[in-house]
This record gives C-alpha cells, sequence and structure tokens, in this order.
C-alpha cells in the first residue's frame, strides 16, 4: 500500500512537473536539473515500481528483490527535489514521497525470509563480484561528493541548492551501496536481500 501510493505520487507530482514547468521550476538551472527526471520518472521509475510490486505479487522473487531498489531509486530522487527545489507547497509531495519510500524498503526488507533467500541465491549470485561494485561504486560516489563540498568551500563558491540535494542524495545512497556490498562479501542475508535492489 505504501509503494503504490508512492508510486501515485510519484506519477502526479512528475506530470504536474512536466505540465505546470515554468511554477515548478522557475529558473534555467532547476528547469535543466529537474525537467528531465520528471520524464524519467514517469517512463523508467515508476513503470520499476509497479513492475516489481507485479512480480512480486505473481511470486517471484526477482520482483521483490527490485522492489527495494526501485523504492531506493524514488527516495534518492526526492531527497533531490527536496532540498534543490525552492520550497512550496509541493516540497510537502517530496517530503511525503521521501518518508514513503523509507517507511516501504524497511516494511519490506523486514518481512523478506532473508535465510531463505540467501540459500536460494548463495550458489548463483557473483558475491565477490557484486560486493566489491557496491563497495566500489559507494566509495566514489561518496568522495566525489565531499570533494565537490571542500572544493567549492575551498573556493569560497556557493553550490546551487540543486547540486546540493544532488550530491546529499549520492551521499546517502552511497553509504547505502558500501553497507550493502560489505554485507554481501560477508556473505549476512542482509547483503542477499539488498544487492540486487542497490545495484
Amino acid at each position: 500500500i505504501l509503494s503504490l501510493i508512492a508510486a501515485l505520487l510519484m506519477a502526479v507530482v512528475s506530470a504536474a512537473g512536466l505540465i505546470f514547468r515554468a511554477r515548478f521550476y522557475p529558473t534555467e538551472t532547476l528547469l535543466t536539473t529537474y525537467l528531465t527526471n520528471d520524464l524519467i520518472n514517469l517512463f523508467i521509475g515508476l513503470p520499476i515500481l509497479l513492475g516489481s510490486i507485479w512480480l512480486t505479487r505473481g511470486d517471484k522473487l526477482i520482483g521483490l528483490l527490485f522492489w527495494p531498489g526501485a523504492l531506493l531509486y524514488t527516495f534518492y530522487n526526492y531527497i533531490a527535489y527536496l532540498v534543490g527545489v525552492p520550497y512550496g507547497i509541493v516540497s510537502l509531495a517530496y517530503l511525503a514521497l521521501v518518508l514513503l519510500s523509507v517507511l516501504a524498503i524497511f516494511d519490506i526488507l523486514k518481512k523478506m525470509d532473508k535465510t531463505a533467500i540467501q540459500e536460494q541465491l548463495a550458489d548463483t549470485v557473483p558475491v565477490k563480484f557484486a560486493g566489491w561494485v557496491l563497495v566500489g561504486f559507494g566509495v566514489l560516489f561518496f568522495v566525489r561528493a565531499i570533494g565537490v563540498f571542500f572544493e567549492a568551500s575551498a573556493n569560497q563558491n556557493m553550490l546551487p541548492l540543486s547540486e546540493i540535494g544532488v550530491l546529499i542524495a549520492d551521499m546517502l545512497i552511497s553509504t547505502a551501496w558500501m553497507a550493502g556490498g560489505a554485507m554481501l562479501l560477508r556473505r549476512q542475508p542482509w547483503g542477499f536481500v539488498s544487492a540486487l535492489g542497490l545495484l
């Protein structure tokens, strides 16, 4: 239910951003940053989220493993919107999407039979490769985000809010990548249930 509410809200907010672009994104920087993202949310993010739910309802493990990843995508995007877009009534929708995504991710992961999934995937998943990819991406994106903040600070430049939003989202997601990769490398059940969604 949380995921379906998030999907509906994402569809409404993204469609409204495309239709009322001048009201949602009053500057050229905001328009350039977020308008394309609204299209991606509608035509890629939303179908992946709904497809994951549909596959899970059909007892397909791939759907269950992708579902938290689709919600993580939603969380990532709307953290960037929440920080980067000027505050207004639509900010409440962005905040709701962030909270709905987090609650749904934790609810799904909590209810998964982690040990059964680990047993099913242990011999078929390239554990070391996937784990190191997650850790590597996490480290690279985290270091990049910190580097941009430090460079701006050293040069006494003010970063646009839209860029700050993306950097904050990058730091949060890269932390999750590193944690998920480390758990997978240690062959922990949480690593097996989170790795595909994180990838």
